[in-house]
């Protein structure tokens, strides 16, 4: 019985804290939103990256979408503090940005709000794995998120790594 519950405890340890070598310089980090319990994943937009290959070569990933919203996370009425996990030792420089309205094709109305973060790293055994940035949101009907990341090359290309990502929180 114990055996069990030990297997359990470090299978959902590997769940919350994944390897860090699921994020490192040469693949995109993923970005998680967490508002009360579940992890939602962002739609990803707009991706600049670059890598070194193993013989040298410098590799690039662009990817490029109109800014639209997918499909919403639900969220309960009311003022949230959220947690946008990025998977990616290395600290990132974000922008986060807010509207209440988007269009017939989900495109944003309006200039967005500019949203203030805390930044803060998550560390297991003195090693960083990633960062959350927390964020206080208010969700009446619905909240449209989107965030940009920028990160240095840290293998030798010597370029700068970009991510646009949307989340979409819908009143339920």
């Amino acid at each position: 019985m114990g055996r069990v519950v030990r297997i359990s405890l470090v299978g959902m340890m590997l769940l919350a804290f994944p390897a860090p070598a699921s994020a490192h310089d040469h693949r995109p980090p993923q970005a998680t939103l967490r508002v009360g319990g579940f992890p939602w994943r962002g739609r990803l937009i707009n991706l600049d990256w670059v890598r070194r290959t193993d013989d040298g070569k410098c590799v690039e990933r662009h990817r490029r979408r109109e800014l639209i919203f997918g499909s919403p996370a639900p969220a309960e009425v009311g003022h949230y503090d959220v947690r946008l996990r990025l998977l990616s030792p290395r600290r990132p420089r974000l922008r986060i940005w807010s509207w209440a309205l988007v269009d017939s094709e989900r495109k944003p109305i309006g200039p967005p709000e500019v949203v203030s973060y805390e930044l803060e790293p998550l560390s297991r055994q003195g090693r960083t794995l990633g960062w959350e940035a927390v964020f206080r949101v208010t969700v009446v009907q619905h909240r449209y998120l989107a965030v940009r990341a920028r990160w240095p090359d840290r293998e030798g290309c010597d370029e700068t790594q970009r991510i646009l990502w949307t989340h979409h929180l819908r009143a339920i």
